[in-house]
């Protein structure tokens, strides 16, 4: 619970500066919205690619029908001293959702995820990825 409630806090802040800012730069564009995101759990990938495939998996399965919106991927390594950061942007039903990531830079199982709903103002709290 801690854990969450510190991500918690983060996250505000980190909304507060990036709700409404594009995102720092493009480093994925989803071609094929199915093959590209099942390595979710290869420990060897890059934490960019686990965020992405987290990332991919929490919208459909708590959005619905998604589609990724180009050049919204972001991320902030240093966003918390144990934490790294990561967003993309989804289309779901005409609206934009932001999709957050957190990994523990010291233990990559432990992960998060959350969205921002931009246009209804509607946070959805964390959830660890299992």
């Amino acid at each position: 619970m801690r854990k969450i409630r510190s991500l918690f806090i983060l996250l505000a802040t980190i909304v507060a500066a990036t709700a409404f800012v594009p995102a720092v730069a493009q480093l994925h564009t989803n071609d094929d919205a199915h093959g590209t995101h099942h390595f979710a759990h290869i420990a060897d990938l890059p934490h960019e690619h686990l965020a992405l495939a987290d990332m991919h998996a929490y919208a459909t399965h708590h959005l619905g029908e998604v589609t990724e919106l180009p050049d919204t991927y972001g991320e902030a390594d240093h966003w918390a001293h144990d934490w790294e950061l990561r967003w993309i942007d989804y289309e779901v039903s005409g609206h934009v959702v932001r999709v957050y990531h957190a990994i523990n830079k010291h233990d990559h199982d432990v992960r998060f995820a959350s969205s921002w709903d931009i246009h209804q103002e509607r946070y959805h709290d964390w959830v660890e990825i299992h």
